[in-house]
């Protein structure tokens, strides 16, 4: 390095100062990030558990009346409390009801296999009818305003002939759908 001009020497330190300082601010900006990191795990973890005494707290002043309330609200929207089967046939039942008051023609009918989740049970079946377009809309409706609540998982329509105008029903439909009902396997008190 003696037999370098000072010129060159001179930029050859200054050189591997830079480097040397390069190195050490990414060293440093690397321990910081992680000290940020390990405060910032450290807040998420002080929040999580604030948020578990709450729970913990609330948790503690739920009394059986508030249960008790609770279940009489959940269980309006429950078609049935009972074997899988009690519900299969409500559904069955309601939509006989629904189909023959909207002036629609019932033409099958089948179960589907009934599903659980937890203490909730879902009964399924697929039905396939025909009548006027507004027998369809007064089913729909009848459906939607149905308490305890129905759920429509599909629907299927088919246009048929045209019926006489004068009549104001609209073209004639073939539908198919499925629908859904919910109940309790117990009493659920």
């Amino acid at each position: 390095m003696r037999g370098l001009h000072p010129s060159l020497r001179r930029l050859l330190a200054i050189t591997v100062l830079l480097a040397l300082a390069l190195f050490a601010a990414a060293l440093v900006k690397g321990v910081l990030r992680a000290g940020s990191q390990a405060i910032e795990g450290l807040r998420d973890a002080r929040f999580e558990l604030q948020q578990v005494q709450r729970r913990i707290r609330s948790s503690g002043e739920v009394s059986d009346s508030v249960i008790d309330r609770e279940w009489a609200e959940l269980s309006t929207l429950l078609s049935w409390q009972g074997p899988p089967e009690e519900g299969d046939a409500r559904l069955q039942g309601s939509i006989v009801q629904i189909m023959r008051e909207s002036g629609l023609e019932l033409l099958q009918m089948r179960s589907a296999e009934s599903e659980r989740n937890g203490p909730l049970l879902s009964a399924s079946l697929d039905a396939s009818g025909s009548g006027s377009e507004a027998g369809l809309y007064q089913m729909l409706a009848r459906i939607e305003g149905a308490r305890p609540p129905l759920r429509i998982d599909r629907l299927v329509i088919r246009s048929g002939e045209a019926m006489n105008a004068a009549d104001g029903e609209g073209a004639r439909v073939e539908i198919e759908f499925r629908v859904t009902a919910f109940g309790t396997a117990g009493s659920g008190s």
